[in-house]
């Protein structure tokens, strides 16, 4: 995986154990996930998630729309009598605030490689993004499932009902590996138990 943009270098083969994808996965959009590797797939609460993706373009990218990707981490959460998947979105965040954990994060960014942005990439050429992503202190332990989708991103925004209510919404992309959270949730987990104040929204 290489990238042409000033400042970035082309890395060694990656260690095999923590290359979580290796071979080519449509991940909507256009763009291809040529690779996916984790600096540390064993991690607890409060760590930080590092690795790379090698995107690829699968066709010329018009300029346009702003491009991004959605990283999202997910694993089952407790669930009562009273529990429906219809809305089990909101099921989860009631769930969430009573307990003061998460089950659920996710990030989005704007797809690029170094200071090139998706319509300067050459077609079928792949091309490296580096990501750091911090987990709430408040994530509960457990085997997460690591998914990725990339979208076109509306100036308007642009909802739809599921998006409110389901756990399966627009965000939710293709599993791609697995990361296991180890540890306990701290005592001070319960402060900021909606999730707004972290980099990874758990929505």
């Amino acid at each position: 995986c290489v990238s042409d943009a000033a400042g970035r270098t082309p890395r060694g083969d990656e260690d095999s154990e923590r290359l979580l994808v290796g071979t080519d996965m449509d991940v909507g959009s256009g763009f291809v996930l040529e690779s996916l590797t984790v600096e540390n797939y064993m991690l607890g609460p409060g760590d930080t998630l590092r690795g790379n993706f090698c995107w690829k373009a699968s066709g010329d990218i018009p300029f346009g729309l702003p491009i991004e990707a959605v990283i999202r981490i997910d694993t089952p959460f407790p669930k009562g009598r009273l529990y429906r998947e219809w809305y089990g979105k909101q099921y989860r965040r009631i769930v969430e605030r009573r307990s003061g954990c998460f089950w659920r994060l996710t990030w989005q960014s704007r797809l690029m490689s170094g200071c090139a942005y998706p319509d300067m990439w050459e077609t079928g050429r792949a091309v490296r993004q580096d990501f750091s992503l911090p987990l709430s202190r408040a994530l509960a332990p457990g085997a997460y499932e690591l998914r990725v989708k990339v979208r076109r991103v509306p100036y308007l925004a642009n909802r739809y009902v599921r998006d409110y209510l389901s756990n399966d919404d627009s965000l939710q992309g293709l599993p791609v590996g697995m990361i296991y959270i180890q540890g306990h949730i701290s005592d001070g987990a319960l402060a900021n138990s909606d999730g707004r104040s972290y980099a990874g929204r758990g929505r």
